[in-house]
Formats: structure tokens, C-alpha cells, sequence
């Protein structure tokens, strides 16, 4: 197939502010053309959700549909957005199922036989209504985030989707990361949806042939740093660092980790401090202007684009590497610089230096400067609110 694009796809890119295809795109329209199973690997941030936009556009048929399976709803709500941007300009109709969706709305409201249907839903979306799939036979198949997808807890759902629709379509697996256990879930999923179907072409593809796909997503330009603080000192070593690291204007932040106390204790903070935080929750909130991003749960750890952001702080180590990975791969997209920062407990260094073995990637140890004055985050209302403090580390330590 011609990487020439079409005049609508053209259109699309430059109403979505994109002047030109990275490379993993061009090669993503190049494998359409050829009628196999691909997985699609290729760094964070070189933009493989947006060559599923870039794809469809280009090869939509009318009368026929396209699927997308993601992980979490929030990631399949910033597809939906970004596709209806990207797809505006063609035949196309897009669609995001979600648990609230689903429940009212049949899957082609909208679509007209003149139009390409194309749906974006979420795993457990998809897997507890399998009727609202029931008779789709996609021309494409997208699995974004594929190896969370066949990972431990969804792999199954995953398999079962295949199995309910897949038919012809051509099925495309993105993912900055594919663990050779995910592939091998990957090919026997397709098998066991299709028996007579030949084992999958793999296709892993890096932005640069000089880089090795095994450590390809090391995201070289985000350099890692960790501090290692008393659990006791967790929640406040943490302040500090936010404020240390937002003392430059221009600079967005992330912290991934936490309880949702803490997240909701850096919220106050902040908002007490004038600066504008976001905390997210299940869904994506406007975290548009927000210079600081909570995220205890890790919903924006895979997959969803947060422009700008180029600092980033994780509370903690994730027990998969490819979570760290992908958080890191949230910093500094297209390649702009960042900085990582994992504050953990000295029980945790031990992760640390086994993660940093296995990904063959150096951390920079950080030490926060010490404080001159008081914190500028210990506010205090009243003399009531510090009798309370007292009172509480008194009751603590007691």
C-alpha cells in the first residue's frame, strides 16, 4: 500500500495537529496491505494509537465496521475523542461503548450504510455484554495496550472477544512492551477464534533499526531518579519534591501511586498553594490546565497522552516492569526530555535494583535539598488545627 495519503486523512491529521507520519505509522499502513496478524511495537509516545486513526481512514470500507479493545475505559474515552477529531473529515461514525453506554444505546445508533462504523470499548465493557457484538464482523481489529490485555487478570475476556468476532478481520496488537509470554496467549487466541487460520505474522517495529525492540521502550530521554525516605516521611518527602520540582514555571506533572488519602492530601495542598491539580478518578477529568495530575490508581498509566507533561513521580515501585514502562513512557512524548522520580522505602530498594537488572536502565539517586523554613504546604487555619496535629502524632507514637 502507498503511504500517499488521502485528502480526508490529510485533513484529519492537520485538524488533530499533525503535519507528518512517524515512522511506526507509515510501516502500520505498509502491513495493512497484507492481509495477517501483526503486533505493533514500537516506543511510547512515536504515536501508534493515532496510526489506528490514520489506518482506518485510509482503508474504511462503507457498510462495514472497525473494533478497538483497550484495557480501562479511560484510556478507550481518549480514543473515542481523538478518533472523532481525527475521522471528522471521512465517511466514518465512531462510537465508545461504556458500562453506562451499553446499557442504553445500541452499537451501530448513529451509522447508515453509507458510513464506517468504528467502536472503541474497554475489555470488561465488552466482555459482560456480549450481545452488543454479537453478528460484527470488523474489517479491523485493534488491540491497544495488548499486553496488558493478555496479561494475568484479562487475558481470558481478551481471548473471548476474539473468539465472538473475529471472522475476516485483520487483527493489529500495539504495545510499546510484548513479553514473550503475551505473545504466545496472542497466537493461541487467534487459533483457538479461528483453527484454520495460519500462525500470526509478528511484525515488532522500532522507530530507529539501530535500537534493540527488546529494550525499545526504555524511553532513553526520560532520565530516573529515586529517593528513598522512612515510610513515616512518604506523604511529606513527596510534598517537598512536588513543590521542588514545579519551582520552574512551564513544568506539568504526574504522580502515579498513593492512597486516595494521600492524593486527596497533595489535592488541598496544592489548591492551597494557587496551584491547579486534578485528581483522577474512573474517568478522565479536565485535566487540561491542571499542572499537576494525581493518579493513585495508574489509570493514565498506559496508553492515554497527557500533553506536556515532562515530570513525573511514582509513589512507590509497580510489581510488573512493563508498569514502569509505561509510566515512564507518560513523560516528555515525541521525544522532548523529562525527569522520573520514585520515592521509595528502603524495603523497596531491593525492587529497585532488581527493575533497574532487568531493564538494564541506571537510577540517579536524588536527595531533596533541606528545608530552610517552614513548608509552604503546612498550612495551618487555626490554632485548633495544630492542637489537633499534636494531638493525632501524640496518639500515633503513643
Amino acid at each position: 500500500m502507498s503511504t500517499t495519503l488521502r485528502a480526508w486523512t490529510l485533513n484529519g491529521m492537520d485538524g488533530f495537529g499533525i503535519n507528518t507520519i512517524t515512522e511506526i505509522q507509515k510501516e502500520v499502513l505498509l502491513c495493512s496491505g497484507d492481509h495477517t496478524d501483526c503486533l505493533v511495537q514500537s516506543r511510547a509516545g512515536t504515536g501508534k494509537t493515532t496510526a489506528i486513526g490514520i489506518l482506518i481512514s485510509e482503508t474504511h470500507q462503507k457498510s462495514s465496521s472497525s473494533l478497538v479493545i483497550v484495557p480501562n475505559e479511560t484510556l478507550a474515552l481518549q480514543i473515542e475523542l481523538d478518533l472523532r477529531k481525527m475521522l471528522s473529515h471521512s465517511m466514518c461514525v465512531v462510537r465508545a461503548l461504556s458500562k453506562v453506554l451499553s446499557e442504553k444505546i445500541p452499537v451501530r445508533s448513529g451509522a447508515s450504510p453509507h458510513h464506517h462504523l468504528v467502536i472503541i470499548a474497554d475489555i470488561k465493557t465488552v466482555a459482560h455484554n456480549p450481545g452488543f457484538l454479537s453478528g460484527l464482523r470488523p474489517q479491523y481489529i485493534f488491540l491497544d495496550e495488548a499486553d496488558e490485555l493478555f496479561d494475568d487478570a484479562l487475558h481470558m475476556e481478551s481471548a473471548k472477544v476474539l473468539q465472538s468476532c473475529l471472522g475476516d478481520a485483520n487483527t493489529m496488537f500495539f504495545s510499546a512492551t510484548f513479553p514473550p509470554f503475551i505473545v504466545t496467549r496472542i497466537e493461541k487466541a487467534l487459533v483457538s477464534a479461528d483453527p484454520d487460520r495460519d500462525v500470526p505474522h509478528h511484525i515488532k517495529l522500532c522507530v530507529s533499526t539501530s535500537v534493540d525492540a527488546a529494550v525499545n521502550a526504555v524511553v532513553p530521554h526520560v532520565r530516573k531518579y529515586y529517593n528513598v525516605v522512612a515510610d513515616e516521611e512518604v506523604v511529606n518527602q513527596t510534598t517537598r519534591l512536588i513543590q521542588e520540582a514545579l519551582k520552574p514555571d512551564g513544568h506539568r506533572m504526574v504522580v502515579f501511586g498513593g492512597s486516595r488519602k494521600q492524593a486527596d492530601f497533595f489535592y488541598q495542598a496544592l489548591l492551597n498553594e494557587g496551584i491547579l491539580a486534578c485528581s483522577i478518578r474512573s474517568r478522565l477529568d479536565n485535566y487540561g490546565n491542571a499542572r499537576v495530575i494525581l493518579d493513585p490508581h495508574g489509570y493514565l498509566s498506559r496508553g492515554v497522552n497527557i500533553p506536556g507533561l515532562d515530570i513525573g513521580i511514582s509513589i512507590g515501585i509497580p510489581i510488573q516492569k512493563e508498569t514502569i514502562l509505561h509510566q515512564w513512557g507518560r513523560i516528555a512524548r515525541e521525544g522532548q526530555q523529562g525527569h522520573f522520580y520514585h520515592i521509595v522505602t528502603a524495603e523497596e530498594l531491593d525492587q529497585l535494583n532488581f527493575l533497574s537488572f532487568q531493564l538494564g536502565v541506571d537510577f540517579e539517586e536524588y536527595n531533596l535539598p533541606n528545608p530552610t523554613s517552614r513548608h509552604p504546604f503546612e498550612i495551618h487555619s487555626s490554632t485548633e488545627d495544630r492542637m489537633r496535629q499534636v494531638i493525632h502524632l501524640i496518639e500515633r507514637y503513643s
